[in-house]
């Protein structure tokens, strides 16, 4: 089969890998047809660190949907042709986490495009139990983004879910964005971000320039949301100036490995705010996190056609990852299709 792989620094290649056997059962063979390029790879793919010390495959890509090609499970309701979206986080549902519903801590936890091969290929293996079927009307290009908006689902739950408050989203990209799409119904969101100005003034929010943040009084919101990261502490610093009494700050963004922020511990103590880090999804009174943001997307709720902006084939892998380290005005998400299918 074809794909992409990183073994080299920095330079993902596309080319011929190994076939993949189905030889184990609950598993599925899933021919993948539309898979996203996460954050998450792009920080894998710019390191600094050679992938072969870290990495436990060559093949990342958790973010995708397709057919079912082959089950070896008797106890599934999927069947051949079924077209699927999957959760990536394989987890052991023994474990305390797992037992209490907080899977993404499993303590024996493996990932898609992570431990194991990932979806940057024709073709990925899967354990039947965590393939989804897609619902009628959603597309495979929104169903490969399911898990986005799951992590926006969790942040959301972990909050306090205010009505009619002032909230604020320290970001513009995928899933600051769907984050929007589910707090905007019931508040006033603010935008701080670079490229998206008309996706979040098409959705009557306010949009400002992270320059601008600086001229913002302090204490006037009710709940932030961070989904910036990377190896800086400005955003969490502004957050905590600019939360209310009681507020809270959600932290979403990806940090570096032992990146330490400088943290204004006073402030953020003087006012009782809560500060939370959010991981992924799990469980939310008693169901799937990924179900319900599948639920939200055929309702309606989330619309994830407006997060992707770019479609490309697989081969042109590359050309995706320029388009996301280089982001122009309204870049949100790329998404690649198997050369061939349209």
């Amino acid at each position: 089969m074809k794909g992409i792989s990183l073994v080299k620094l920095k330079k993902p290649e596309y080319g011929e890998l190994d076939n993949l056997v189905l030889d184990k059962p609950d598993m599925a063979l899933v021919r993948v047809e539309a898979v996203g390029l996460c954050g998450s790879d792009m920080h894998k793919i710019r390191s600094n660190i050679e992938p072969q010390t870290y990495l436990k495959t060559a093949i990342l890509g958790h973010e995708f949907a397709g057919s079912v090609v082959e089950i070896n499970a008797n106890d599934s309701s999927l069947k051949v042709g079924d077209k699927v979206t999957a959760i990536p986080l394989i987890y052991c549902q023994e474990c305390n986490y797992c037992i209490q519903g907080n899977y993404q801590f499993c303590e024996n936890l493996k990932s898609i495009g992570k431990e194991l091969d990932g979806a940057f290929a024709e073709y990925v293996l899967v354990p039947a139990r965590n393939l989804r079927k897609i619902p009628n009307g959603l597309s495979i290009e929104e169903a490969a983004l399911t898990d986005v908006a799951a992590v926006a689902v969790h942040s959301w739950n972990l909050s306090n879910k205010p009505l009619n408050k002032n909230i604020l989203i320290y970001g513009d990209g995928a899933v600051a964005l769907t984050y929007l799409q589910l707090v905007k119904q019931k508040n006033d969101v603010t935008v701080v971000g670079k490229h998206n100005q008309m996706f979040v003034e098409s959705l009557d929010s306010k949009f400002i320039i992270p320059r601008s943040i600086n001229k913002l009084s302090s204490n006037i919101f009710d709940l932030i949301f961070e989904a910036i990261g990377k190896e800086q502490d400005k955003t969490v610093l502004d957050a905590i100036r600019l939360i209310k009494p009681k507020g809270q700050i959600l932290v979403s963004g990806v940090f570096p490995e032992n990146f330490n922020g400088n943290i204004p511990l006073r402030d953020l103590f003087y006012k009782e705010a809560l500060l939370l880090g959010t991981n992924s999804y799990s469980y939310y009174n008693g169901k799937n996190e990924f179900d319900i943001a599948l639920e939200l997307m055929k309702n309606g709720e989330i619309d994830m056609k407006k997060i992707i902006t770019h479609i490309l084939p697989l081969s042109e892998f590359n050309r995706g990852v320029e388009i996301m380290s280089n982001k122009q005005a309204n870049t949100i998400k790329v998404l690649f299709k198997q050369d061939g299918i349209k």
